[in-house]
């Protein structure tokens, strides 16, 4: 396998149309395109390709600053990680689904004809491949995990709003002071918070260190708002949660950054 798709597998060059299982996108030009396909149905050997516990990053796939591949992975317990890049990061757990990288935000975005820029790029995973575990970058950035036991962690940009959703499972939701704002309007966001389920990570904290209170007030009335007493940090919104729900059963202190 070429070095270029290293830790991948093949990519699906056509031209003029590309069919997707949602319907067909026509191109006027050739494009690569990272197949999602089960690699285990037609490369011998990969049930057992990266077995371990990987983390996957845009190094793993080439020596490029754009990424441009999918992820065939055996077992293990597995991460992605965009937390070395600043450009915007769509990531997308869900096994058959593609991620979405800075100036690349669809399927049929008409960049992905062109050179990829730094930061760049899109990212398949391929059906019946579970990657349990995501870190974004400093951009704002969106991350959506699968019906596994995910931990999500939005990233290192200060004074960017990172959304979070676990998608079903035990979900780890981690938090970092050092990437926190006291501004509501850019404080990091769960959308789909499970009490009793669902934990919150607290990287350089414990829960003696917090205040917890509910928005009464604003675009985010209705939420919960976890803070940093000391600093005034908003660490994590819970949206539409009542704050009664959350207690110090919800947090475990954690070290996945």
């Amino acid at each position: 396998m070429p070095a270029a798709i290293d830790k991948t597998f093949t990519y699906s060059l056509k031209a003029v149309s590309l069919i997707f299982a949602t319907g067909c996108q026509k191109y006027s030009r050739i494009v690569l395109f990272p197949l999602i396909i089960s690699t285990c149905a037609i490369i011998p050997g990969y049930m057992s390709y990266n077995a371990g516990n990987t983390e996957y990053k845009l190094s793993s796939f080439s020596n490029d600053n754009f990424i441009n591949a999918s992820i065939w992975d055996a077992g293990g317990n597995d991460t992605f990680s965009w937390y070395d890049q600043n450009s915007v990061a769509n990531i997308d757990l869900t096994a058959g689904s593609y991620s979405f990288f800075g100036n690349i935000t669809s399927h049929s975005d008409s960049d992905l004809g062109l050179d990829l820029g730094a930061g760049d790029g899109l990212m398949g995973i391929a059906y019946d491949v579970i990657i349990e575990n995501a870190k974004g970058g400093s951009a704002s950035d969106t991350i959506k995990g699968n019906s596994a036991n995910n931990t999500l962690y939005g990233g290192s940009g200060a004074g960017v709003k990172d959304t979070l959703t676990g998608e079903g499972g035990a979900d780890i939701f981690v938090c970092s002071v050092s990437d926190a704002s006291t501004d509501i309007n850019v404080a990091d966001i769960i959308t789909d918070f499970t009490n009793g389920t669902d934990k919150i990570g607290l990287e350089d904290k414990t829960f003696a260190d917090l205040t917890i209170s509910q928005v009464t007030s604003g675009t985010h009335s209705g939420d919960v708002q976890i803070k940093d007493t000391s600093s005034n940090k908003i660490l994590f919104l819970i949206d539409n949660t009542d704050v009664g729900l959350i207690d110090a059963d919800d947090f475990i202190v954690t070290d996945f950054v």
